[in-house]
């Protein structure tokens, strides 16, 4: 199976899945090692929410998700909203990658669906999965 930072793309899929449950994250920004591309086997997976009216409660919500999905890795979640070290906002900015996004529809600002990152001929995009729940 293909790996996109080191992660199966079920894997990927999956947290995609959780995401895309709560509207209010309009994107999740992969960050550190695996963003950057040096990580190993079983480095840990930093995601940044971007989702400013996303709360603590939530947030709480998502990490037990994704503990449910009993990952070999941990994932280092966190709401960009919410960092107070300007070194950190600043690595996630300049190193951070796509991981999520949720889009919105230009013509009736609703949301479409969601997008996961795919490798293409080596480069990176975004895929738009619609049938969030058929497709995972």
């Amino acid at each position: 199976m293909p790996k996109l930072y080191g992660l199966p793309e079920d894997v990927i899929a999956k947290l995609c899945g959780i995401f895309s449950q709560y509207p209010a994250i309009q994107s999740v920004l992969l960050y550190g090692s695996r963003a950057k591309g040096n990580y190993r086997p079983g480095s840990d997976i930093d995601l940044s929410i971007q989702a400013p009216t996303l709360g603590l409660s939530d947030l709480l919500a998502i990490e037990n998700q994704i503990d449910d999905l009993l990952l070999p890795w941990t994932v280092d979640l966190s709401l960009l909203h919410h960092i107070d070290n300007l070194e950190l906002i600043d690595h996630i900015r300049r190193i951070g990658t796509p991981f999520y996004e949720q889009p919105v529809s230009p013509a009736h600002g609703l949301r479409t669906g969601f997008k996961q990152p795919v490798k293409n001929n080596g480069s990176i995009t975004l895929k738009t999965l619609c049938n969030k729940r058929e497709q995972l």
